[in-house]
């Protein structure tokens, strides 16, 4: 099988490889990013709870015992205070989540809100109706997440914020009466707002996404490792077997095991290359068996195709390894001796001549063989060299066979 092939299965394994990787890595980010969003959502709406049911207790049980109190001013009893500062001291357990509350008219002028909670609360007086607004942008760079939900006055809430008037005078002599008054029952002066930092959260799920894919690649490149065995023993060697063989019925005679005409004048178009490239001589010889015909007539063509095969032996015994030796067809065998000029193949010529005298066929027959001699001349095609080598192969044949002649 072409290199190319197994390279191209392999490239598919490995883009298939590589495509599980990056789904697992893929379905890993979105099930752990999916995941966090939901555990911080639900967090913070834990944390909302929380909150309002602070402020619920501070009102309902806290606010009038201290507000009798008209020596001091207790910031315990104020709704706020009291949620802020209880969730304040549960940061100590959930560091990245944050409570804070707003007002538009705020006793403390630091509450003022800014940025995304002032989008929050024009928001929840603009649609009395909306109960809750949450952004995974609240704040520049993304990297907090808020849950925001509407303060509205209620008529207790008015014993403080309605007119300065009717205020504690403890909380004016401490706050003054300019910021804080002027509320009416029912109407969104504010929001409470949960922050979640995200950073952390997110380093968790880059976190889980490298173990995923560390475990996955380690997965897919065992799969890999494993398909590439199965379809190697499985797929690869099969067709590389027959591969071969194609390209053995391709380019070898399947009698004799030599060369046939194909790979020959392929070798032969090569070797032309080569002598023109190194100015090195190239010669050619062909050869045919004597009186074959009448051989076979006589004792059949199983005995003949036995003496073919020797002859391929022999031929293919007698080359060197960078020689060629073919058969052309039925009796016509040649050999390229690229190196050789035209006296050194003529006397290769003539020991093969004599080794095919002397050598014992099947049966003990006698077989002889003429050979013609060329040497390839520049500018000569192989065809060209080929004729002339047959040329003096006729002649030989004219001159009583058993003999080698060289063409001019």
């Amino acid at each position: 099988m072409p290199v190319s092939i197994r390279a191209r299965l392999n490239q598919m394994l490995l883009f298939m490889t590589v495509l599980g990787v990056a789904i697992a890595v893929t379905w890993a980010w979105w099930i752990s990013r999916g995941q966090v969003l939901h555990d911080v959502e639900d967090r913070a709406r834990q944390h909302m709870v929380t909150a309002q049911a602070i402020r619920q207790y501070t009102e309902t049980h806290v606010r009038e015992a201290l507000l009798a109190d008209t020596q001091q001013f207790h910031p315990a009893s104020v709704p706020s205070f009291a949620a802020s500062t209880t969730l304040a001291l549960l940061q100590k357990d959930y560091p990245d989540f944050d409570y804070r509350e707003v007002a538009l008219n705020p006793t403390v002028p630091a509450h003022q809100p800014q940025g995304w909670d002032r989008v929050a609360v024009d928001a929840f007086r603009a649609n009395p109706d909306l109960s809750s607004l949450q952004s995974r942008d609240c704040e520049p760079g993304g990297q907090r997440w808020c849950l925001a939900r509407p303060l509205r006055a209620k008529a207790a809430c008015l014993s403080c914020h309605g007119q300065p008037e009717q205020a504690p005078a403890a909380m004016l002599a401490r706050y003054g009466a300019t910021h804080g008054f002027g509320w009416q029952v029912g109407e969104v002066v504010g929001a409470q707002v949960v922050s979640v930092n995200l950073a952390p959260l997110w380093g968790r799920v880059y976190r889980a996404m490298g173990r995923t894919a560390a475990l996955s690649l380690g997965i897919m490149g065992l799969f890999f490792v494993i398909m590439n065995f199965a379809l190697k023993r499985m797929v690869i060697s099969p067709l590389q077997a027959h591969s071969d063989g194609w390209q053995r019925l391709a380019s070898e005679d399947a009698l004799t095991g030599l060369a046939n005409r194909r790979e020959f004048n392929l070798r032969a178009e090569q070797a032309v290359r080569w002598a023109e490239r190194e100015h090195r001589p190239l010669s050619f010889i062909v050869l045919d068996l004597d009186s074959f015909k009448q051989l076979n007539d006589r004792f059949g063509h199983a005995e003949g195709d036995g003496v073919l095969r020797t002859l391929g032996q022999l031929l293919s015994q007698s080359t060197r390894h960078r020689d060629l030796p073919a058969r052309l067809g039925g009796e016509e065998f040649a050999l390229m001796v690229p190196g050789h000029d035209l006296m050194s193949a003529h006397q290769f010529a003539e020991a093969l001549r004599h080794k095919v005298e002397f050598t014992v066929f099947p049966r003990g027959l006698p077989v002889t063989a003429s050979l013609g001699v060329a040497q390839w001349q520049p500018g000569e095609s192989v065809a060209e060299t080929l004729q002339r080598a047959d040329e003096a192969l006729y002649r030989a044949k004219a001159a009583g066979r058993n003999t080698v002649c060289i063409a001019p």
